[in-house]
């Protein structure tokens, strides 16, 4: 897929015409673990959005799919995402297209 079809969440103006596009949306950051009051490791949630021509959903969990295995488990020593779970089916009657999306839940040591 290419980056051009990937966006932030409300950075899209108006309809997008090429499908399947994918939409990241990020969470507010949190204390996952702390210490005398410090956190050491912040987490982040994280949702990404599929979206495709209406018809079947395979394109969609054969995208989710190849996202989860590039995303999911420890990056480095200090970065790592826990997949979470995917959505049912359902539909974006702004955009015309039919879409599920994957959570994650993101975690970084702190410095």
């Amino acid at each position: 897929m290419p980056a051009t079809s990937v966006f932030a969440a409300g950075s899209m103006e108006g309809r997008e015409s090429v499908r399947p596009f994918v939409v990241v949306m990020l969470g507010s950051n949190f204390a996952a673990f702390s210490e005398s009051d410090k956190p050491y490791v912040v987490s982040q949630d994280a949702a990404i959005w599929v979206h495709d021509e209406p018809g079947s959903y395979k394109r969609i969990d054969a995208t989710l799919e190849v996202l989860r295995n590039a995303i999911a488990g420890q990056v480095n020593e200090a970065i790592a995402a826990t997949w979470q779970g995917d959505s049912p089916e359902l539909s974006d009657p702004d955009q015309g297209t039919i879409v599920r999306y994957s959570s994650y839940r993101l975690h970084g040591r702190t410095a």
